[in-house]
């Protein structure tokens, strides 16, 4: 009898133990899916209005060179990269178009010699076709030859993708008329220039080049090196001349 009430008291034990390590994992599951309901959702916005914020706070002057866009400008340490202390970072992650259209007066108020635009791939991701994006570069033109007449734009082709790293719902045929559109416009005014990278990324395939790439749309170092190699020139021209 004594055995029998041991092992049921064992039995008993087992089943509460069981049933508190369940209680805590779903616990688990129901904490973290508050966090991401909450959060989660609206990090990207987030991590927009965040930096947003603190451009607002840093000052431009008439020595920078701001290089304005999404993450692929955000995540390159330009000043390093080209060595020139007046280059400002004003990339965001996750950034269109109209997002650095709203913004861009945060930076052409401050009146710099130059401005570097990359913009379009995330409209494109968001089935925003290359009109829009023209549209609004005419825009954001208008606004620098309004406020900052003497600032030199320059618009950076938009670069290639790979299919083979990530899915795209759009063709790349869209990024080629999207550059296509964006070097038309630049050709209306002697304070535009546009800047061909596309081309210089691709491979045999017609597709970014998986050596400057680790996820078919963001660049890598030795992407970044190339950038630099062909946008260099442009970056020390001296508009005085």
């Amino acid at each position: 009898m004594n055995w029998i009430s041991k092992h049921i008291w064992e039995v008993l034990l087992a089943s509460i133990l069981i049933n508190v390590i369940g209680l805590y994992f779903v616990g688990q599951r129901i904490y973290w899916g508050y966090l991401r309901s909450h959060f989660v959702k609206t990090s990207p916005n987030y991590v927009q209005q965040s930096k947003r914020e603190l451009f607002s706070s840093l000052s431009i002057g008439p020595e920078d060179i701001v290089f304005i866009g999404n993450s692929i400008i955000d995540a390159c340490e330009w000043s390093e990269l080209f060595n020139n202390k007046h280059i400002k970072n004003r990339g965001i992650r996750s950034d269109n178009i109209k997002g650095i259209h709203d913004r861009i007066d945060l930076v052409i108020t401050g009146k710099p010699r130059k401005i570097f635009i990359m913009a379009g791939i995330n409209d494109l991701i968001g089935n925003r076709g290359s009109q829009h994006i023209k549209k609004y570069f005419e825009k954001i033109c208008l606004k620098v030859e309004h406020i900052s007449p003497t600032t030199q734009v320059y618009i950076f082709s938009v670069l290639p993708i790979n299919r083979r790293h990530r899915e795209f719902k759009f063709d790349s045929e869209e990024i080629i008329e999207t550059n296509k559109q964006l070097k038309a416009l630049s050709e209306k005014s002697p304070r535009l220039t546009f800047i061909e990278l596309h081309n210089h990324f691709l491979n045999e395939y017609g597709e970014l080049d998986s050596v400057y790439s680790y996820d078919g749309m963001h660049l890598n170092g030795q992407g970044y090196v190339l950038w630099k190699e062909l946008a260099e020139g442009h970056v020390e021209e001296d508009l005085s001349l």
